[in-house]
C-alpha cells in the first residue's frame, strides 16, 4: 500500500506538482531525522541534514527509477548524507587539532600578554574617582542598561552621561601614558 502512494506521489512530483513532495516529506521526514539524529548525535545537526537530505532527493528525483521505492531510495540518501557530514566533522577536527598545536605556544603567549594588559587596564580603572569607575563597571563590564546604571549612581540621565564621558576620557588617557598603548 506505502509503494503505491510513494509511487503515486513520486509521478506527481515529476509531472509538476510541487505539493505531492511535501506529502513525501511529511511522511518521511521523521524516518530522516532519526536517522541523522543518530549519526551526528546533534539535533540541530540532524535537522540540517534532514533538509539536506531532501533537497538532493528533489533535485534527484529524475534519477529514481522505481517510484515505489521512494523510502528505500530515500534512505539510500540520507545514509549518504550522513557519511559525508562524519567525514567533513572528522576533517574539520583534525584540522583545528593540527592548527591547536602548532599555534599552542603562540596562544600561551598572547593570553599571558593579554592577561597582563587586563590587569593593567584593571589597576588603571581603580585608579579612577569613585563615581567615574562606578559609572564604567555597572555600564561597561556589569552590562547594565544605562537607566538602571544612573539609578544605582542617583544621577540624572544627562549626569550619567556626563560622568561616563569623562570616565572614558580618564581612562584614555591612562592608556595613553601607557605600555598597553605602545604595544608592550
Amino acid at each position: 500500500m506505502r509503494k503505491k502512494i510513494d509511487a503515486d506521489a513520486v509521478n506527481r512530483v515529476q509531472a509538476g506538482e510541487l505539493n505531492a513532495f511535501a506529502e513525501l516529506y511529511d511522511r518521511y521526514a521523521r524516518l530522516v531525522r532519526c536517522l541523522s539524529f543518530e549519526g551526528t548525535g546533534n539535533l540541530n545537526d540532524a535537522n540540517d541534514l534532514c533538509q539536506e537530505v531532501f533537497m538532493k532527493a528533489y533535485r534527484q528525483l529524475s534519477e529514481l527509477h522505481e517510484p515505489g521505492s521512494f523510502g528505500f531510495w530515500l534512505t539510500g540518501i540520507t545514509r549518504n548524507v550522513i557519511v559525508d557530514w562524519q567525514r567533513r566533522k572528522a576533517r574539520e577536527k583534525a584540522r583545528f587539532v593540527d592548527a591547536d598545536l602548532e599555534d599552542h605556544e603562540g596562544h600561551i603567549a598572547e593570553r599571558q600578554a593579554a592577561q597582563s594588559k587586563s590587569t593593567e587596564l584593571r589597576a588603571m580603572i581603580r585608579e579612577l574617582p569613585e563615581a567615574e569607575r562606578m559609572a564604567l563597571h555597572l555600564f561597561y563590564l556589569d552590562e547594565q542598561p544605562a537607566e538602571t546604571a544612573r539609578q544605582i549612581l542617583k544621577l540624572s540621565p544627562s549626569g550619567f552621561y556626563k560622568v561616563l564621558a569623562r570616565a572614558r576620557d580618564l581612562l584614555a588617557e591612562k592608556l595613553k601614558n601607557s605600555e598597553i598603548a605602545n604595544g608592550e
